[in-house]
């Protein structure tokens, strides 16, 4: 960019000494010594400007141009030909529409991104019961806390990310994206005889032994998640070959699916596997975000083959989702089951800071990102103690971070 610069204060010097005395302007006059050239009147001509050839008579440019005729200070032109950048090879403002622009590149990208989602939210699961005697009578509210949905640790999940784009110069188009298997996360608490959970309104079937819920011996907890995201973005930069300040806006969709099991086991261990004495209750969510972005970005170089980049983005979208709610004892019985759908207004915001290394046509970027994600549903809300509640909670107003490293390989062809 500097040079391109330069290179036009040394053209509006060259063109001062070399103007002849008819371009004198008196101190004070408003008119400029070389007025812009409307783009719709301009034409190629090889060694255009002073010194150069001359148009022919009765030219698109100069139409009352005679050989050898001074330049008319109006409508001066520059000293190459339209088009031409002797630096960069790029079109300026003033470009004829036979300006060669900049060549199209192509650019495509596969990696690997990682997602540790937050721990769930506080709630309590289960006490510890201080008498251990299955009397079917929930312990007093100092009864020692067992187990909490806040101690489950989701583990980091690798999901595949991939981009191709086009650009020219400071301008990007790109469809990216990544996909996230379904994973598994889980926790046990085991006290033989001793686990007591706080569901009620028991259906027929799940009484248990003396109440299936009331001194239990284990108790799993266990959160499934899969996620897949698609963008199309324009970029902008305000520099070339993207330095500088980047602009994006685009469109995103977005879909995030968790299933939470939570089952519990009565006297599995004291007498035995038996299927009518485990139920488990799960929780599934399912939001589906379509809106559009905006965002900012920018790199600077550290070395000649080495730079430091960030990222930031936001995003509004419509969330259609749905959730669904079941209780179903070990061998098949259902209990309850229920659900909702909704569509709601929702947020993401994103967050990365990355160093990229590059080889010729080959850039490797290696970061930490944060993904936001505002006013969704998440499968813990809609967990309900109460079994009269068929449908369960209905909570729609979650939110949920995921962060974690991304490496990926940028190739422009």
């Amino acid at each position: 960019m500097w040079q391109r610069a330069v290179a036009k204060w040394a053209m509006i010097v060259g063109l001062a000494g070399l103007a002849s005395p008819v371009w004198a302007q008196a101190p004070g006059d408003p008119v400029p010594l070389v007025a812009p050239v409307q783009p719709a009147h301009l034409t190629r001509y090889p060694g255009y400007g002073p010194g150069g050839q001359s148009p022919p008579q009765g030219s698109a440019v100069f139409p009352q141009m005679l050989p050898g005729q001074a330049f008319p200070p109006a409508v001066m032109p520059p000293p190459y030909p339209p088009g031409y950048d002797p630096d960069a090879g790029g079109c300026e403002y003033w470009q004829s529409p036979e300006c060669q622009q900049a060549p199209l590149f192509y650019f495509a990208q596969v990696g690997w991104l990682g997602l540790k989602r937050q721990r769930l939210g506080h709630g309590a699961v289960a006490v510890v019961d201080p008498t251990g005697v299955d009397d079917g009578i929930f312990p007093g509210s100092g009864a020692r806390l067992a187990a909490d949905f806040h101690h489950l640790d989701p583990s980091l999940h690798g999901a595949i990310r991939a981009a191709i784009g086009v650009a020219s110069d400071d301008v990007a188009l790109e469809a990216t994206g990544f996909y996230l298997p379904e994973q598994d996360t889980g926790i046990n608490w085991v006290v033989p005889g001793r686990l007591t959970s706080f569901f009620f309104n028991i259906p027929l079937g799940f009484e248990g032994n003396n109440f299936l819920w009331d001194n239990a011996d284990a108790i799993l907890l266990q959160l499934r998640t899969t996620m897949a995201n698609g963008e199309i973005n324009l970029r902008w930069s305000t520099g070339q070959a993207g330095q500088g300040l980047e602009l994006l806006i685009g469109a995103r969709y977005l879909d995030v699916q968790e299933r939470l099991n939570l089952r519990t086991e009565d006297d599995t261990i004291a007498i035995g596997f038996d299927p009518a004495l485990v139920a488990t209750y799960t929780s599934r969510v399912h939001n589906r975000l379509l809106g559009g972005q905006i965002g900012l970005a920018s790199r600077a170089e550290i070395l000649s083959w080495l730079g430091l980049a960030w990222e930031l983005k936001a995003g509004w979208f419509w969330n259609n989702v749905d959730y669904d709610v079941a209780l179903v004892r070990g061998d098949g019985l259902l209990g309850r089951e229920g659900g909702r759908s909704s569509d709601r207004f929702s947020h993401i915001y994103e967050a990365g800071l990355f160093l990229d290394a590059y080889r010729g046509v080959f850039r490797v970027r290696a970061g930490y990102q944060l993904m936001w994600l505002v006013g969704v549903a998440e499968a813990v809300d809609q967990i309900d103690f109460n079994l009269d509640h068929f449908r369960g909670a209905g909570r729609f107003n979650g939110s949920i971070l995921y962060h974690g490293p991304t490496v990926y390989l940028d190739i422009t062809f």
